[in-house]
């Protein structure tokens, strides 16, 4: 099976850091996985404007991929041009934040979220779109700019106290907000007794389920027809 799992800002150490945090799927599962870089797009996705400008180019991406692609992932939790990309092509498109809501919410009703502070208020309203299973939605700022994230040297330890502030507030489970934490939660989720929801770990568990599902689906209406 071949997916194709998109970066929708210009940033390659982005790129780089999503594609590692992805390899146990290529070793467990024998899954081929291609992760691009959308190079007309902004550094970082910080603003409604940043979300925007993505549109197009991310759209125009997905429509040039190859037919052997099964399905997509955007990595990236504003879940940028995912209604528009639904919108034209027939396979299976999946959102970073709408999976990590599914994942989180599987563990419980009360949910934290680590986020990185471009727009709190933002984050909330897509999150609770997502689900009505929630009851309580706690979000800590990691206060590190967006574009940094990957690279910065305090980002780990940052992340851990945002999770232990959640922790306190006895979450049922800890998103992380921004594509750019993919290769930090492993450590986090040893550093805290709460599950730890990598977002684009779960778009891409989500993905390969809708099209195991689709399959089965498939194969039920051919020998359905085939007994007809």
């Amino acid at each position: 099976m071949h997916i194709t799992v998109i970066n929708p800002n210009s940033n390659p150490v982005y790129t780089e850091r999503i594609s590692t945090s992805l390899e146990s799927f290529r070793q467990a599962r024998g899954v081929s996985i291609d992760c691009i870089t959308l190079r007309e797009a902004p550094l970082a996705i910080m603003s409604d404007q940043d979300i925007e400008a993505v549109i197009e180019p991310l759209c125009r991406t997905i429509q040039e991929l190859d037919t052997a692609v099964a399905g997509i992932v955007i990595a990236c939790f504003a879940d940028p041009g995912l209604v528009e990309a639904r919108r034209i092509v027939s396979r299976p498109v999946i959102g970073s934040c709408e999976a990590a809501v599914v994942a989180a919410t599987a563990h419980g009703r009360r949910l934290g979220l680590i986020s990185t502070g471009d727009d709190v208020d933002a984050d909330r309203e897509l999150i609770l779109s997502y689900s009505r299973d929630i009851d309580f939605l706690a979000i800590e700022s990691l206060g590190i700019p967006t574009a940094e994230i990957p690279i910065e040297p305090s980002a780990m330890q940052k992340m851990i106290r945002c999770g232990n502030k959640l922790q306190a507030q006895n979450v049922d489970a800890v998103m992380l907000g921004c594509a750019g934490m993919a290769t930090y939660a492993e450590q986090l989720q040893a550093a805290l007794d709460v599950p730890v929801i990598e977002a684009t770990t779960a778009a891409v568990r989500m993905l390969l389920e809708t099209i195991k599902n689709e399959e089965l689906t498939e194969d039920a209406k051919n020998q359905s027809t085939a007994t007809a």
